[in-house]
């Protein structure tokens, strides 16, 4: 009897390893992977990513599959996301799949959810959803590597330089592209603009705060 007690804790074990091993085994052959084990980025200043570290999500895949507790990270510059089942693994993977939409838990207790969308006038990609309803908007963080010679040398610097747009995206289901600025946001929002200024005069509205923006399009909504 006191064998018994001692061999089913270990039985017990085994047996949720197993399982462990299995279910992470399934999660890759289903995400279809690809080991990411090239090294894209040597020597260079500035972050090519959205989060530098892994980052717990959920991810919807094209062909309807949806995964959550996964550890994900965003490349702003291959626009593609990056993934570990644990967040130990040394190598991430991509997945082989297009992936439809993800989202990724931040350390401040919010969420960044990003769209893959496409469109007429739209150049197709990752948009962060920053405010939905009636109107909708999305906001676009592109990334590049450029190289500048450095003086009196051969050698060239390697730096990350980035660029900020955003996507209103109307009732009709068409797509607006528009610089962060009042005129641009006026423009895109015609038809209640008069309200729409107030709004931002008196909420002091700052179009380089993504909370601004939200609210300005949660006030527009409201207005419908």
């Amino acid at each position: 009897m006191k064998l018994m007690k001692k061999v089913t804790p270990l039985l017990a074990l085994a047996i949720c390893l197993i399982i462990s091993v299995n279910a992470r085994a399934q999660f890759l052959q289903d995400s279809n992977n690809r080991p990411l084990v090239e090294k894209k980025y040597m020597d260079i200043t500035g972050s090519p990513y959205f989060n530098d570290t892994f980052l717990k999500g959920t991810v919807r895949l094209a062909d309807g599959k949806h995964y959550e507790n996964v550890y994900l990270q965003y490349d702003e510059v291959q626009d593609q996301v990056l993934f570990k089942n644990n967040i130990k693994d040394e190598i991430p993977s991509v997945f082989e799949v297009p992936v439809s939409a993800f989202s990724m838990d931040l350390a401040d207790g919010t969420t960044a959810s990003f769209q893959s969308l496409t469109g007429d006038n739209l150049k197709p990609g990752f948009y962060q959803v920053l405010q939905t309803g009636t109107t909708s908007l999305f906001k676009r963080m592109k990334k590049n590597i450029v190289e500048n010679a450095s003086y009196n040398t051969a050698n060239k610097e390697k730096r990350i330089t980035s660029s900020t747009s955003y996507l209103i995206k109307k009732a009709d289901g068409k797509y607006i592209s528009l610089k962060g600025d009042k005129k641009a946001f006026l423009s895109a929002l015609s038809g209640r603009s008069k309200e729409i200024e107030a709004f931002i005069s008196n909420e002091k509205i700052d179009f380089k705060n993504d909370e601004d923006l939200r609210r300005l399009i949660a006030y527009y909504n409201g207005l419908s």
